[in-house]
């Protein structure tokens, strides 16, 4: 059984973070109404916007708003 914190070693977080596979959830640079619109199409994690983009455009997002949200993936 895996958890978020359990097993001590191993978990969920543990996972997450070794293979940088941040949910997009995560991001403070994307509303609700912008990660929904992502999710609905069925872009779920960080690493998928910053291998493309351009996907960024389902959200609406400006060339500005686009950028902050790549520099916020990259800090992760």
């Amino acid at each position: 059984m895996i958890g978020w914190n359990y097993p001590t070693h191993g978990n969920l977080h543990d996972m997450i973070l070794a293979e940088k596979l941040h949910p997009l959830t995560c991001l403070g640079t994307l509303n609700g109404r912008e990660k929904k619109a992502l999710l609905d199409k069925g872009v779920v994690l960080c690493k998928t916007i910053s291998d493309n983009p351009q996907l960024l455009e389902i959200a609406g997002l400006t060339d500005v708003e686009k950028e902050k949200v790549l520099e916020e993936i990259k800090s992760l």
